[in-house]
């Protein structure tokens, strides 16, 4: 994971709770043009069923 990433996953760890987190720089394959293009294309979806949307800005 890139340095920007790790901080997020570390300022957002909580170590008492388990905690489910979604990524997509983690869970789309950022070097398939094909699968990042069809993942953008759903995201709206993916977003909208979370129970709550996190932007890490560093």
């Amino acid at each position: 994971v890139t340095r920007n990433c790790f901080n997020a996953l570390k300022s957002l760890r909580r170590p008492d709770t388990p905690r489910s987190l979604w990524i997509d720089a983690i869970c789309i394959n950022q070097h398939d043009v094909a699968e990042r293009s069809a993942q953008v294309q759903i995201m709206n979806s993916v977003y909208s069923k979370g129970s709550q949307t996190v932007i890490y800005l560093g």
